[in-house]
Order: structure tokens, then C-alpha cells, then sequence
């Protein structure tokens, strides 16, 4: 399918919503909403969801990493098809391990093992970067690839590009990445728009709102959220 047909299906089972003046309380309105646990819901979206990831080439890597309960079950199924370990990362402190068939856990001395071999980080989506960029560091100083990001939803905020790239740091100490991360996205906010527009769900005005949101946030509040 293409991301168009995905960014469709996200509209109608709600996964995207969509409000040019915005969701929410005054002074935290945001103009889209996302809840990309609503494509784990069914066999039908899983796998929908799954074969997308399939068809990008994740056979060439050692192993999956995620961050993310919600992707979890197609990640999962991806790493026991293809024969491949599998992190589940919650924080830098915090790895549980499970190996290609799913059994159990297994205690983080295990890394020791994965040493210098390449996992994809994969995710429900890529926000404002900095939480992927700190699970990208933690493959990094384990020695366990961080050079590539998958996810099924990208909004395309620009500072988080740049913090893929290591231009801007990730962090208040000032840290960058040491070196580019490759993201890709099944969909992302620019298809969805055009979708939504395509079927009068916004107007013209309404793109461009959002799209203001996406790209300068700060002017988008003066002008919408204050």
C-alpha cells in the first residue's frame, strides 16, 4: 500500500485526528491528536502495519530494539519471522532482553553477547525526538548498532530532524548524536494533511495551520493558543 492509502485508514479508524484550532485546555492546545496503538487493535491493521515494515528491508539487521509497548506486537512477530533478537528499552537504566523466539527474560549481562551487532530502532512514531534520541544513545553505548529508526508515523518536526542528524542536542547538557540516524516512516504528517484536505476535513486554512504547528510551533501558539 502506500502511505497515502495508510494515512487514510489512520483517518477513518481514528488513529490521526485532526482540529486546525486545536485539542485540549488553553495554553496546551495541540492541533492533532495521535493514538497509533488504535493499528494494533485489529489482525487486519497489525498486519497491514507489519507488511509495511517487512517490505523495508529490516532483514539486513541483527536485531530489533523499541521503546514502545504499543509496537511491540508487530515487533515482535517481525524479529520470531525473521530470526532476530529483540530489546525492549525503557530507559538508559532500565533493558529487558528477549531472544528471537520471545522465551522469557533475560538480565542485561546478556548484552554483553549482542556485542557490535546492528539493531533497528522501531517505533509507533517520531514526535519531538528527544526520547528516541536518548534510546538511540543507549544502543550506541552498548555497542549495538543506532544508526537506524523506523516508525509508523512521523509528524516531521524539524528540530527533531535536526537532532537525527546531530546538529542540535537532545538533552539540556547539551549532547548530540555522534553521528546521523536514518529515519524512516510508513506515513507522516504531510500525508495525512493532504488526505484530510482531499476529503474536506480541513480547509485550506486549516493545512496550513497545522502545518504551522509542525513548523514553528511558538508563532502557531501566539496566533492560536493564547
Amino acid at each position: 500500500m502506500s502511505a497515502e492509502d495508510i494515512a487514510k485508514r489512520a483517518l477513518d479508524i481514528r488513529a490521526v485526528t485532526l482540529d486546525p484550532k486545536g485539542f485540549g485546555k488553553p495554553g496546551r492546545l495541540k492541533p492533532v491528536h495521535y493514538n497509533m496503538d488504535y493499528f494494533m487493535g485489529t489482525p487486519a491493521d497489525r498486519k497491514l502495519v507489519y507488511d509495511e515494515f517487512a517490505s523495508m528491508g529490516l532483514e539486513g539487521y541483527d536485531g530489533f530494539a523499541t521503546t514502545s509497548d504499543y509496537v511491540l506486537p508487530v515487533v515482535s512477530r517481525l524479529a520470531d519471522d525473521l530470526e532476530k533478537d529483540l530489546l525492549l528499552l525503557k530507559d538508559a537504566e532500565k533493558v529487558r532482553n528477549f531472544n528471537s523466539l520471545g522465551y522469557g527474560l533475560r538480565g542485561c549481562s546478556d548484552l554483553d553477547a549482542w556485542r557490535d551487532k546492528n539493531f533497528a530502532l522501531i517505533e509507533d512514531r517520531v514526535v519531538r525526538g528527544a526520547a528516541l534520541a536518548r534510546a538511540v544513545c543507549t544502543l550506541r553505548v552498548k555497542r549495538l548498532g543506532g544508526g537506524s529508526l523506523f516508525s509508523i508515523f512521523d509528524f516531521g518536526f524539524p528540530r527533531a530532524r535536526e537532532m537525527f542528524k546531530g546538529v542540535v542536542p537532545y538533552n539540556r547538557e547539551g549532547h548530540k548524536l555522534d553521528y546521523p540516524v536514518s529515519v524512516k516512516s510508513i506515513f507522516n504528517l504531510d500525508h495525512v494533511l493532504d488526505i484530510a484536505r482531499e476529503r474536506d476535513v480541513i480547509d485550506d486554512a486549516g493545512r496550513d495551520s497545522i502545518r504551522l504547528w509542525r513548523d514553528d510551533s511558538s508563532e502557531w501558539n501566539k496566533r492560536y493558543d493564547s
